[in-house]
């Protein structure tokens, strides 16, 4: 029995949440309506950012990923960006955004602005990139895998993130899954 059932509430639960700012996935709100869908609490969700309903439907869509009630699909993440920026973070977390748009296979993707958030969002992520002084280091896994050009980085990105894709399928191949 849920908080809700032993406090006496009739009828459906609407969660909704309005994160300020404009970022694509604010991780309190999700982290937060997780935790409130895991434990049964909610019948309905409506997640407002301030952009396209599109964009609020894909955003609210990574909810359900979070306690497992959904299976895991592609995930890109970025930090948030500070004075120690050496790129332009929206406009690189938005082309590898559109790049990977509908990519088939589930990988974390993490696009990080400076060496800082290496080991956190970077080092955990399937595929990673950190950015700086005109140089990016591409990373698979935790491992930097190779240095390249502002240029390049959607087109490795993808090639490791294909690369990877394929590893897995063998891999599951191979333990008799399809």
């Amino acid at each position: 029995m849920s908080a809700v059932d032993l406090a006496g509430v009739g009828g459906p639960v609407g969660l909704r949440a309005v994160p300020a700012g404009d970022l694509p996935r604010p991780a309190g709100e999700i982290q937060a309506f997780s935790m409130l869908l895991s434990e049964g609490i909610g019948d309905t969700i409506r997640f407002s950012i301030s952009d396209t309903p599109v964009e609020q439907v894909k955003a609210g869509g990574h909810i359900p990923q979070c306690p497992g009630l959904r299976p895991r699909r592609l995930e890109i993440v970025s930090c948030p960006g500070c004075g120690r920026l050496q790129v332009d973070l929206h406009t690189l977390a938005a082309r590898v955004e559109a790049a990977f748009e509908g990519f088939p296979h589930p990988l974390r993707i993490a696009v990080t602005g400076c060496v800082v958030n290496v080991p956190g969002e970077t080092r955990e992520a399937d595929v990673g990139v950190s950015c700086g002084n005109g140089n990016t280091e591409i990373f698979v896994r935790g491992r930097v895998v190779a240095t390249v050009s502002e240029a390049r980085i959607v087109d490795r990105l993808i090639e490791e993130a294909l690369r990877l894709a394929e590893e897995d399928r063998a891999q599951a191949k191979g333990l008799g899954r399809r």
